[in-house]
């Protein structure tokens, strides 16, 4: 069951609250590399200890005054999950769905992607899709990770799960880790036949042909979420690869 899309749409304001933005999409890759270089060591910071700097820091000390925001030049957008007039063209379906478990204190959720076009007897790979944006920014709501997602459950004929995870610093490393973890057991919980199957998964994903996808930052992820999932009973569940897109390592 998914969120109402009114209380997605706050959580994700509150998630992603500066709204100011950068002159150039240049300037926003040098204000990152700056960023990163001199503030990882707080986006590595262990949970339990005092942040370090605050958002507000941050920028001052970088020097442009809150003019690099989470939200970068991207729209956020909601999911569609029925034919949108206004979307003449629209090549999947997508909505929010709770991945909430069982003594979790984390509320999380994914939003699922089926392409319009369906096969009536086969079922479609599982792609589990995991956003960039520096382990600080951006959302599975912006409008470049929507439209990529979109056209990636079309052109490759999948579903796609495409996961929302923690930010840093307010949620440093491992947080984004262990939101992809646990996006992965719940999506064995419903190959499971979970008391609350979701339909979309239940009549048309193949969950033998999983796959873990990643870009930049949302590549590290994957990379490090695949080596800890590889240690673990998934069955039915089968993870059949990982799709690595310019991951973010280190200095990388």
């Amino acid at each position: 069951m998914g969120y109402p899309k009114q209380q997605i749409h706050q959580t994700m304001l509150k998630q992603h609250c500066l709204n100011q933005q950068p002159t150039s999409r240049d300037a926003v890759a040098v204000y990152t590399l700056l960023f990163f270089l001199c503030f990882w060591q707080t986006i590595m910071a262990d949970q339990n200890e005092t942040p370090s700097h605050t958002w507000k820091e941050v920028f001052d000390v970088i020097g442009f005054n809150l003019t690099l925001t989470r939200e970068i030049r991207y729209p956020m957008v909601n999911a569609t999950p029925f034919w949108d007039p206004n979307q003449p063209n629209q090549v999947a379906f997508s909505k929010d769905v709770h991945i909430n478990l069982p003594g979790s204190k984390v509320k999380s959720f994914i939003r699922l992607y089926i392409p319009v076009e369906l096969p009536w007897k086969t079922k479609l790979p599982l792609i589990i899709y995991i956003h960039g944006g520096g382990f600080v920014s951006l959302s599975v709501a912006n409008v470049k990770f929507h439209d990529h997602c979109n056209n990636l459950a079309a052109q490759v004929r999948s579903v796609v799960a495409s996961v929302e995870y923690r930010l840093a610093p307010e949620h440093p490393l491992p947080a984004a880790y262990e939101d992809a973890l646990r996006a992965i057991h719940w999506i064995k919980s419903q190959a499971l036949y979970s008391l609350r199957p979701d339909p979309w998964l239940h009549q048309f994903a193949d969950f033998s042909s999983v796959f873990i996808m990643g870009e930049s930052s949302g590549g590290n992820i994957a990379y490090h979420v695949a080596l800890r999932a590889s240690e673990l009973d998934l069955r039915p569940m089968k993870i059949q690869g990982v799709l690595l897109d310019q991951p973010f390592f280190r200095w990388s």
